[in-house]
């Protein structure tokens, strides 16, 4: 999940994060069962740097779903080899 701007979802993403904030707001669990991973990119210069993967996340917990594993944050400006990053995210979720 990547956001833009001041912490925007991308446009192909919006029916979606709708259809989780409806879903939450609604009650129940319709996504028990399932379980998601996200993944994070974005750049830590901006004050909503990793809105749109944290809320994405909740989102999903609130829904049913189980973390299969720890949501990672990428920031592309930093100094953290993003290769070294990705296989820590692969190996923790298999």
């Amino acid at each position: 999940c990547s956001s833009y701007g001041e912490g925007d979802p991308p446009s192909n993403y919006n029916h979606f994060l709708l259809a989780l904030y409806r879903a939450a707001e609604a009650g129940g669990s319709p996504l028990e069962g399932v379980q998601h991973a996200v993944l994070g990119y974005g750049a830590s210069v901006y004050e909503t740097f990793q809105n749109c993967p944290r809320l994405t996340d909740k989102l999903l917990e609130s829904c049913g779903s189980r973390r299969l594993a720890q949501r990672v944050e990428l920031d592309e400006g930093s100094e953290d080899d993003p290769v070294v990053r990705l296989k820590g995210f692969e190996t923790s979720a298999y």
